[in-house]
């Protein structure tokens, strides 16, 4: 709800004589009424999205110099399961700057254990799109 929205109804409700207590008691329902509605799209858009078809479980194993200047190669070792119930290995790095927090480096490390472990079903003639693969960082 935006704050033109309040401050307009902020000033409606000065010129009228009301009751602070009244006041209150109509922005409350105001409110009421505009969360539903908001919340009503977001819980629609979860109907839609699709559930995983593979999942990949690694763990950061070790960390070293990059053959980048200011970069650590982060080599992580991990499984790779289907919904078929296959499994694949998954041993790989990824190559992230030196001075990430570790927030950033499970943010940036997570799409390219993705894209590895699409890469790696599609060599297993599993074709499995990045956006159905789900990353667990352990």
């Amino acid at each position: 709800m935006g704050e033109q929205f309040l401050g307009n109804l902020t000033n409606a409700l000065r010129t009228v004589s009301v009751s602070r207590k009244r006041a209150l008691q109509l922005i409350g329902g105001a409110v009421a009424v505009a969360v539903p509605a908001a919340s009503h799209q977001v819980a629609e858009a979860r109907k839609h999205r699709q559930p995983p078809l593979a999942f990949v479980a690694g763990a950061l194993v070790d960390a070293g110099p990059g053959g980048s200047t200011g970069s650590f190669d982060w080599t992580f070792h991990g499984v790779v399961m289907t919904e078929v119930g296959s499994q694949f290995k998954l041993d790989t790095f990824v190559v992230l700057s030196a001075t990430a927090t570790t927030d950033q480096v499970r943010k940036q490390a997570v799409p390219q254990l993705r894209s590895k472990a699409a890469t790696a079903l599609q060599n297993a003639n599993l074709p499995v799109t990045e956006d159905r693969i789900a990353v667990t960082l352990l």
